[in-house]
């Protein structure tokens, strides 16, 4: 019974350090809303969340592994909502080995992406931020561990655009390397269509 007392306690406290774990990140990203990336500070963040700077050490060994959290958990949910609308689509269409419909499933990959960007602007600024900026905004082993959810993601991307190669609607290519094109491309449309509120 002792053992399953400790188990019950442990378990409790995992929970609650992973909930605050996950606190933390909202508000950091809401704070990253607001301020921007080069905005966003641990002073900023422990105000919101009344903390003092040092006990949010407790939870992140820098600012660095915070940055790196948010960007896997903003990737991941990419991965998440591109398979779900993968799902959503070939639930409504019969004839996926038509060249036409596989054409249209990329499509609604690059759909995701731009309603991301719309709706959740911090989402696409901070993965831009850390994509393009020419300073090694992450220590090394922190973007591997970003650039290996990064893969995981763009596997969908990449999954749908070989299933386009089987239909014959594409030609072959590396796959990884098309759907990093297609990530960055749509991401270079979104830019684009900015521009469109000026003449």
């Amino acid at each position: 019974i002792s053992m399953h007392n400790k188990t019950l306690t442990t378990d409790r406290r995992t929970r609650k350090r992973q909930a605050r774990i996950e606190h933390i990140l909202d508000t950091a990203m809401t704070v990253v809303a607001r301020e921007g990336v080069d905005g966003f500070s641990l002073h900023k963040l422990a105000n919101e969340l009344d903390l003092t700077v040092g006990a949010f050490y407790r939870y992140f060994p820098s600012k660095m592994a915070l940055i790196g959290a948010l960007e896997i958990r903003v990737i991941e949910a990419f991965g998440a909502e591109f398979q779900e609308a993968v799902e959503r689509f070939d639930a409504q269409h019969e004839n996926l080995d038509c060249p036409a419909i596989a054409l249209a499933r990329i499509m609604v990959l690059t759909d995701v992406y731009r309603f991301n960007s719309h709706q959740h602007p911090e989402r696409t600024t901070l993965i831009g931020h850390i994509l393009a900026s020419p300073n090694h905004v992450l220590e090394a082993n922190i973007a591997q561990l970003v650039l290996e959810k990064m893969v995981v993601t763009l596997s969908v991307v990449g999954t749908t655009l070989a299933h386009a190669v089987t239909t014959k609607a594409i030609e072959s290519g590396r796959v990884l390397e098309r759907a990093v094109l297609v990530w960055t491309s749509t991401r270079g449309v979104i830019h684009i269509e900015k521009l469109e509120r000026h003449d």
